[in-house]
């Protein structure tokens, strides 16, 4: 066995985690500047597309498909009972429709044709 100890602390791991993350934040940065130097789209389409592409955003359209979900049940349950609507649920179901439509002209911008062709 060799004289060496393993000598791990919670500092020096996190700080390495801090390292790594600075890293790739600045190859994500590299790349980003790169591709806004070469590509012939607009600053603001690439800024959409990336939004549009991008985990936050996906799991924000997610939340926004279960809660229109839960807005359907909470609908229905009251029109079966043959009770009046809450006075709530018909603004936020257009709020919803509002996001859905954003959604879907934001991905219309960012991805132009390739929207209508990508079954995705």
């Amino acid at each position: 066995m060799s004289g060496r100890r393993r000598v791990s602390s919670s500092g020096t791991r996190s700080s390495q985690r801090a390292v790594i993350a600075e890293v790739v934040r600045e190859q994500f940065e590299q790349e980003l500047q790169l591709e806004a130097e070469s590509s012939p789209w607009h600053p603001c389409r690439q800024m959409v597309h990336h939004m549009v592409g991008s985990v936050v955003f996906n799991a924000f359209v997610t939340m926004l498909i279960f809660m229109s979900v839960g807005l359907l049940i909470v609908e229905v349950n009251v029109e079966a009972a043959r009770n009046e609507p809450p006075v709530w649920l018909r603004p936020l179901n257009f709020a919803v429709l509002f996001l859905y439509v954003g959604e879907l002209g934001a991905k219309i911008y960012a991805w132009r044709a390739k929207f209508f062709k990508d079954a995705y």
